[in-house]
């Protein structure tokens, strides 16, 4: 996959594993290949990091439905919640995990059957103050942040 990514001139510098299921050696063979993050860690409260190999970083998906990372709107209209109460559960979702907050859904249901409450959650994220960004944004805010605080260790602060 990772070959025919690059061969129909797709430049993405990120990659998620299918089921969140990835084989050990992951993300040397990433790296070797040019990407500069993954997206394979998810759960609640997760937050991205630095992987093994210096410059590789890992962007967690931190918001999804659960036990076990399924579709967070699917999972909460399994449950039985109406529009508002999503809308309301999302919210503390995210005053509780605050920072960078990684949704993860299904493209067919999330953006073909749930587009109205989508948009909803979208607007309820800049109501509290966020902003939305690509997954690469955050990879490179991880990077910034590692450079700083390997600058502070540098200079013994």
């Amino acid at each position: 996959a990772l070959a025919w990514v690059r061969e129909m001139g797709l430049n993405t510098p990120g990659f998620s594993s299918p089921g969140w299921t990835e084989p050990a050696g992951l993300a040397g063979i990433l790296h070797a290949r040019g990407f500069t993050y993954r997206a394979d860690r998810h759960g609640p409260g997760l937050r991205g990091g630095v992987e093994e190999i210096p410059g590789f970083f890992n962007v967690a998906t931190n918001l999804t439905g659960e036990p076990a990372g399924v579709a967070y709107l699917e999972h909460m209209r399994a449950r039985g919640l109406s529009d508002a109460e999503i809308r309301a559960e999302f919210r503390r979702g995210l005053a509780t995990l605050g920072g960078d907050v990684v949704l993860y859904d299904h493209p067919y249901y999330a953006g073909l059957q749930a587009v109205p409450l989508l948009r909803d959650l979208v607007e309820v994220a800049r109501e509290d103050g966020f902003e939305m960004v690509t997954l690469e944004d955050i990879a490179r805010r991880l990077a910034d942040d590692t450079q700083v605080a390997g600058a502070r260790e540098d200079s013994g602060a």
